[in-house]
């Protein structure tokens, strides 16, 4: 991956080891920056403009050699994520890998002209969370995290330990996971059936549904 090895995090999920590598900046932006932009930009966040909270995350944090906003979106898509691996009892890795983007891309809302959303990545779930009652992404977010890092753990969770569910007209898959307060987590993967890399697309908390 090119990643240093001295950067790999390694995490305990109910009772599950994890290694997660990640380059410089994706963990910079989630774990420092974005919790900062966020407070000290508010303005930029919840307003449906994906522009505005990329602008936001650099005016908090500049990077050398990025003054252009468009290569700096550039930069960010495309170089920027983080690689899940499971580790068994055995010592064995599991062979299914979670790949983990800042963002893929920024589109124009097919509904909304003038209303641009990220695709796919960390920055599209975090739509629909809040840190210390600021938005975290484009839209007005509905639950509250302790720290933007904690959207790691919650994907990993669904991903690795809840049922793959496949719809026969999709190349994706789903997984329904608890969550807290009578809540489920609803998470949709793409799975890049070559490589046996799975992508992220989108996450959101419903409330529970009533079993018979």
């Amino acid at each position: 991956m090119g990643f240093d090895q001295s950067k790999f995090l390694k995490i305990i999920i109910d009772d599950e080891t994890y290694i997660v590598g990640a380059g410089n900046i994706i963990a910079g932006i989630i774990t420092e920056v974005l919790p900062k932009a966020c407070k000290k930009f508010s303005d930029s966040f919840g307003t449906r403009d994906a522009h505005a909270v990329v602008e936001a995350i650099y005016k908090t944090q500049p990077e050398l050699g990025y003054n252009n906003m468009t290569a700096y979106e550039e930069h960010l898509s495309n170089e920027q994520f983080a690689m899940v691996f499971k580790i068994e009892n055995d010592g064995s890795v599991n062979h299914n890998v979670l790949r983990l983007d800042l963002f893929r891309m920024i589109k124009e809302e097919i509904d909304n002209p003038g209303k641009f959303e990220f695709i796919g990545g960390i920055m599209h779930l975090l739509k629909h969370f809040t840190f210390e009652g600021n938005n975290l992404s484009t839209n007005q977010g509905e639950n509250e995290l302790e720290h933007p890092t904690q959207i790691i753990g919650m994907v990993i969770k669904c991903f690795f330990e809840s049922k793959h569910i496949y719809n026969d007209r999709r190349k994706g898959f789903k997984t329904i996971t608890p969550w807290l307060n009578d809540k489920e987590i609803v998470c949709s993967f793409y799975p890049e059936q070559d490589l046996e890399i799975s992508f992220i697309n989108t996450m959101y908390i419903r409330q529970k549904k009533a079993t018979n």
